[in-house]
């Protein structure tokens, strides 16, 4: 693996790439066969994964348990549903439960099936924000609500509410924000008899999303917690569930491009939250308060915020409560965030996403113009010196410590340092892996046209389709990642070769195809990004290979 790494760094730009390799081979070959359908009420539970306090099995909620009422194994959810709109979602409530079976967001326009911008869509049985109140678990969960009250259009708020065997009266109301991609989701509970009420409950959430193969990589759960923010991604969560026990500010369930995050009020004591994948389409969370009291004719009010919107960096963060932290998680995270917020500066100056790639490449490029400039000129040193260091590994063949010993004689006196071809390019390493995240996944680029046939910068640019699928490839016919091959190899033609192992040679000579494979269905704007840095990167070398240099007088 190393004498693969330094014959990669030799070749300037295309070192990056490669650096990257292994990154990209796990996120478009992940293993994301169809996943098959998990039960409502009996998941797997045998091996699950805690990351606090550990609770023994038989505190497992019923959720995960399986121990719900017999009659709510299957339930039978209503038809009959209420479609109302807000003016920023469109949303079907059923009045069995009081659910949210369908929500949809209004602003961003529809793009493939995969870039879907429906975030629940329950048709087959529960929706979203179940409730399971102790004692009551089958009414509050799947009992007939009423509707109470709808405001008028568009309706800011819906209100349901249903009354438990005469003692109490639950209130489930939603409260729509009309210029925020977030509304309020408040519990009230009333005690309708003169006794204190000991209770709990589980309230349930859904995230339905439609990306496959390379995309399913960014389906996942974070939680928000003092410590750290865990992530599960569904692949993990389809396999066990997720159980966390102990404090946390807030709960995300992210796909792509969109996200649901539902954050308790800070009054609210919350014991558990669990996690798990309920069908190969969603992803289910469940929250679960601590035991409260209800005082005899009193009431207990619980408020969550519920944002449901996109992996936009502005409006996460306009809640002051960081749930842009989903976007800034990892180890590169908080240079995505800028590599992020300099790609939106530009997009101010020049309102066309494409152009802003092209400006913050250039701007990436001059940063480091110097550390890419003294790597090139030690790698022309180099193979410059190459058939004087040939010479004397053949001299001193039966004693390679000593032809090592003048190889490095030879490069101090000509004031060559092997690493300089190397160090000023894995010093960029983390900026170009950041880039290549946030082009891979940035909402801003869905459905962002660019120039002619460019017309989503958040997929391929198909120029037109075959009537035959090629493998590997299928069936379009994508300009970029075409060029991005005659790019990478122009730049190898170009790049000073300090390797004289022949088999190296060969294995480089299919780089650029393997990429261009590796690359064909990426997104364009990601595509456009690395072809862009070829053709800056082989000018760079077109310059410098016109200043002339010199070799120590002994050597030459």
């Amino acid at each position: 693996m190393k004498t693969e790494q330094r014959l990669i760094l030799a070749l300037g730009l295309s070192f990056l790439i490669i650096a990257v390799y292994p990154y990209a081979l796990k996120k478009f070959f992940p293993q994301w066969a169809n996943l098959p359908p998990v039960e409502q009420n009996t998941p797997p539970h045998e091996s699950v994964e805690k990351m606090g306090q550990p609770r023994e099995s038989a505190m497992l909620p019923p959720a995960l348990s399986g121990a719900r009422e017999p009659e709510l194994r299957a339930p039978r959810y209503t038809t009959d549903t209420k479609r109302i709109q807000t003016s920023r979602y469109e949303l079907k409530f059923s009045p069995q439960g009081a659910l949210v079976q369908y929500l949809d967001l209004l602003a961003f326009e529809k793009s493939g099936e995969e870039q879907s911008s429906i975030l629940v869509n329950a048709t087959d049985g529960p929706g979203a924000f179940q409730l399971w109140l102790k004692g009551f678990e089958s009414a509050s969960s799947s009992g007939v609500y009423q509707q109470k009250e709808i405001f008028a259009s568009p309706r800011d708020n819906i209100v349901f509410e249903a009354v438990l065997d005469s003692k109490i009266k639950i209130e489930k109301r939603f409260d729509f924000s009309a210029s925020k991609n977030a509304f309020r989701f408040v519990v009230t509970l009333t005690n309708l008899t003169e006794d204190a009420i000991a209770a709990y409950y589980e309230l349930s959430s859904q995230l339905y999303f439609t990306e496959t193969g390379y995309d399913h990589s960014f389906v996942e759960l974070n939680l928000d917690t003092p410590e750290k923010i865990h992530s599960k991604k569904a692949d993990k969560l389809k396999k066990e569930p997720f159980i966390y026990d102990g404090k946390f500010e807030w709960l995300a369930m992210s796909r792509k491009y969109f996200s649901i995050i539902i954050a308790p009020d800070s009054t609210i004591a919350m014991d558990e939250v669990r996690a798990r994948q309920l069908a190969p389409d969603t992803l289910e969370s469940v929250l679960r308060t601590r035991p409260f009291e209800i005082l005899s004719r009193g009431q207990v009010v619980h408020e969550y915020l519920v944002y449901a919107g996109p992996n936009q960096y502005s409006d996460l963060k306009l809640y002051d409560l960081g749930f842009q932290k989903i976007l800034s998680k990892g180890w590169f995270g908080s240079l995505k965030v800028g590599m992020l917020i300099l790609m939106n500066w530009c997009y101010q100056w020049l309102p066309n996403y494409g152009v802003a790639i092209i400006l913050l490449t250039v701007i990436i490029k001059i940063l480091f113009t110097p550390l890419t400039h003294i790597s090139f000129e030690s790698m022309r040193r180099m193979q410059a010196l190459q058939p004087k260091i040939k010479a004397l590994q053949a001299s001193f063949k039966k004693d390679p410590q000593k032809a090592q010993m003048e190889v490095m004689k030879l490069y101090k006196k000509n004031k060559v340092n092997p690493l300089m071809g190397c160090l000023p390019m894995a010093l960029q390493m983390p900026i170009f892996i950041a880039l290549y995240q946030v082009l891979s996944q940035a909402v801003e680029l869905r459905g962002a046209p660019f120039v002619g046939w460019i017309h989503d910068l958040s997929a391929p640019d198909r120029l037109f389709t075959l009537p035959f699928s090629i493998p590997f490839l299928g069936n379009g016919i994508n300009v970029l990642p075409l060029i991005m091959i005659g790019s990478m190899i122009w730049q190898q033609k170009l790049t000073p070769s300090t390797s004289a192992d022949p088999n190296q040679e060969k294995i480089m000579m299919f780089m650029p195809i393997i990429f261009g494979v590796l690359f064909y269905n990426l997104p364009s704007g990601l595509v456009l990004y690395w072809t862009l840095s070829n053709f800056l990167t082989i000018f760079h070398q077109l310059v410098i290979k016109r200043i002339p240099f010199h070799l120590h007088p002994d050597t030459e």
